[in-house]
Formats: C-alpha cells, structure tokens, sequence
C-alpha cells in the first residue's frame, strides 16, 4: 500500500509557498501575465514504498495575480468513450487561456473535464484545488 502526498505551507503575508512532494504531481502556477510555471517534483517516491525515505523541499513565490493549481491524475487521466485521456497539454492549454480568478478557474476545468468524458465512467478519483493572490 503506497499513497501520494503533496505538502504545502502557504505565507499569504510574502506570497512564499514552500512544497515537499511524495510522488505526487507538481503544482502548475498560472502568472498574472498567463504563462505557466510546472513545479519540478522536489521530493521523492510515494509514502509507503521505501523505509526511511526523505523527502526534500522547494520554494516558489505567488505574486499579485498569481495562481496555483493542484491536482490528482484522475484529472489528466480522464478518459472519453473512445478511451483517450485528457491528458496533461489539454489541461494546460485550458489554464494557459481560461479565467483569471481561482474559482473560474476551477469552475473551467470541471467543466472541459465533463465535457470531455461525456457519460464515460469514472476510473479514478479526481480532486483539484486553485488558489490564488488577489491585486
């Protein structure tokens, strides 16, 4: 048994956030000016599969219009009745061009994500988290 961990501190204050990742997928930072930014995975494997395992650090900075996105791979492995993933550049296309604020952000996602799979059934679990600093 392994799980997937992703932790983050936030200091809404500095706009520093400082991630430890176990084999988990990298946060994605929308920029104010609408380039994104994929976290490298700092870290190590998923918790369970080795005894003793550290797991290092990284630090980004969230500045004024900034937003962060976090998520599982039941998003970019979502799959359509003819079995094609969502994958990871659709989902990126959609942050790149989508909404500016968190939940429309969110709100965008979910919905191309819907729109994609139709009725097709649900093979993993989905959770997807935006936040941003407000100007």
């Amino acid at each position: 048994m392994f799980a997937t961990l992703l932790y983050m501190e936030v200091d809404s204050r500095s706009g520093k956030i400082i991630i430890s990742n176990a084999g988990h997928l990298p946060p994605i930072i929308k920029k104010s000016d609408g380039s994104v930014k994929r976290m490298p995975t700092a870290g190590g494997s998923p918790l369970g599969i080795l005894d003793g395992m550290t797991f290092g650090q990284q630090t980004a900075m969230l500045d004024d219009g900034d937003m962060a996105i976090l998520y599982t791979d039941g998003i970019i492995e979502a799959m359509n009745a003819r079995e094609e993933l969502y994958g990871y550049d659709r989902f990126e296309r959609l942050i790149v061009k989508g909404p500016r604020t968190p939940e429309d952000l969110k709100d965008a996602i979910i919905a191309d994500v819907n729109r994609f799979t139709g009725l097709s059934v649900q093979h993993d679990d989905m959770t997807l988290v935006c936040f941003g600093v407000l100007k």
